[in-house]
C-alpha cells in the first residue's frame, strides 16, 4: 500500500483525488479520518462508489502527519489489488461475535501462512482481549496481529468504522494482508515491585483487588509506591500516570489504564483484566525519555520496509503531555525521510515478545510497515 495525506476533504478536493485513483490504476483504499473529519465519510462513499474502488476506513481521535497531531485531513492507504476483509458488526451479542469469529478465521485462512491480520476495533466494545483470545485459539500462529482501537477519545459512542456502504459501530474492521512481516509494538513502562490480584473483575470492570475495593486499593497503592493521592476529583486526569500492569506468565506485561471508578468503589479500565489476575501500578515512561523510540527504530532498521504507518496511543499523550509532540519529532527525525504519518488511537494491538499471540496494550506505539 502506498500512503498519501490529503489535507482538504471538501467535495472538489475528494473528486480530484478520486479521479486521479482511477486514472492510476488505484483499486482499494484504506482511509483514516480524525474525529473532526468524520462528516467527509459520506463524500468519500460517494465517490468511491461512482468510480467502483473499494473503500475501507476508521475514524479515530486525531492523525499524525509528518511527525505532528492533526485533527484535519484524511490519511489515505492506497492499494493496486483489492483487500481481502470483513467488516463485522453486534461484537457485543454472543452469538454474532461468535459468527465474527469465524468469520475473521475464514478470512485468514485465505491469504495463507506468513500474512498479517490487520484489526481495527471500536474502541466502545469492552473485550477486544478475549476476543484476540478466542480468535488466536482458532488460528494459531498461522498470521500474525496488528491493529487498534478507533473511535472518540471522549468515549462517546460513534460510529466509527466504514466501508462503501455502511459506517457501524460497535465493530470491527478486519483486512488480511498477505505476505507481511507484522508490526512493531513498545511502550517501555516498568513493573513496580508490588503485585496485587484481581480478586473480582468482569471484562473491564475491577471490582476488588486483594479482596478489597478496587479504588481503595488503587489509590493506596499509588501513594505508598509514588507518593501521589488519587481521589474521585483527580482520578481521571491521574489514572493515566499511574496504570496498571497486568502481569503475564511469559514475561508480557500489558498497560491499562483506568478510566472511570463508579459509586461501588469499581475501577473500568480500558481494554479487560480477567478475574485472579496478577495486578502492579506501572511505572510510565518519564517526559523527554527517548527510550521507546530506541526500541522502536532498533526494530525498524532490521525490516526492509520503506513505509510505515504507526498508531500512537492516547492514554501515552495525555501522561506525556506535551513531551509527546517531542516524542513523535524524535522518531520523525530518525525516520526521515520517510516521515511519521498514523493515528491517534484508543488502544493497540501487536504480538507477544515470545511468539504471535495477539496481546491488547494501553500506552504504546505501533509501526506497521505498509508492504505492498
Amino acid at each position: 500500500m502506498q500512503s498519501n495525506y490529503l489535507s482538504d476533504l471538501s467535495n472538489e478536493a475528494i473528486q480530484r483525488y478520486f479521479s486521479r485513483l482511477s486514472q492510476e490504476g488505484v483499486v482499494a483504499l484504506l482511509a483514516l479520518l480524525p474525529e473532526d473529519e468524520k462528516e467527509a465519510v459520506s463524500r468519500l462513499q460517494a465517490q468511491a462508489n461512482g468510480l467502483g474502488i473499494q473503500l475501507l476506513g476508521a475514524i479515530f481521535p486525531e492523525l499524525i502527519h509528518d511527525g505532528a497531531f492533526c485533527r484535519k485531513g484524511a490519511l489515505l492507504l492506497e492499494s493496486a489489488t483489492a483487500l481481502p476483509h470483513r467488516l463485522l458488526t453486534g461484537l457485543t451479542v454472543a452469538t454474532e461475535r461468535e459468527q465474527a469469529i469465524n468469520e475473521l478465521v475464514v478470512l485468514a485462512d485465505g491469504i495463507g501462512v506468513g500474512g498479517n491480520l490487520l484489526l481495527l476495533f471500536d474502541g466502545q466494545f469492552p473485550q477486544v482481549a478475549s476476543l484476540l483470545d478466542e480468535l488466536y485459539f482458532e488460528l494459531g500462529d498461522h498470521c500474525r496481529y496488528s491493529g487498534a482501537n478507533a473511535g472518540s477519545e471522549t468515549f462517546t459512542p460513534m460510529p466509527c468504522l466504514f466501508d462503501n456502504r455502511q459506517s457501524v459501530g460497535d465493530a470491527v474492521l478486519a483486512v488480511a494482508l498477505a505476505k507481511h512481516p507484522g508490526a512493531v509494538l513498545a511502550h517501555n513502562y516498568r513493573v513496580a515491585e508490588q503485585a496485587l490480584t484481581a480478586s473480582a473483575a468482569s471484562g473491564n470492570r475491577v471490582t476488588r483487588i486483594d479482596f478489597k475495593p478496587a479504588f481503595e486499593q488503587y489509590a493506596q497503592l499509588v501513594e505508598n509506591r509514588y507518593g501521589q493521592q488519587i481521589d474521585g476529583d483527580n482520578f481521571y486526569h491521574m489514572g493515566v500516570h499511574f496504570p496498571f500492569a497486568l502481569l503475564r506468565g511469559e514475561g508480557d506485561m500489558l498497560i491499562r489504564i483506568p478510566v472511570a471508578v463508579d459509586d461501588e468503589g469499581a475501577l473500568y479500565c480500558v481494554g479487560e483484566i480477567p478475574e485472579g489476575a496478577l495486578l502492579s501500578v506501572a511505572r510510565a515512561i518519564p517526559p523527554g525519555s527517548d527510550e521507546t523510540v530506541r526500541v522502536l527504530l532498533r526494530e525498524i532498521q532490521a525490516r526492509q520496509s520503506v513505509q510505515w504507518m504507526f498508531f500512537y496511543c492516547a492514554g501515552r499523550r495525555m501522561h506525556l503531555g506535551e513531551a509527546a509532540a517531542d516524542e513523535l519529532k524524535q522518531l520523525a527525525e530518525q525516520m526521515s525521510p520517510t516521515g511519521v504519518h498514523g493515528v491517534l488511537s484508543l488502544g493497540e494491538i501487536g504480538d507477544s515478545a515470545t511468539g504471535g499471540y495477539p496481546l491488547f496494550h494501553n500506552a504504546s506505539i505501533v509501526a506497521l510497515p505498509l508492504e505492498d
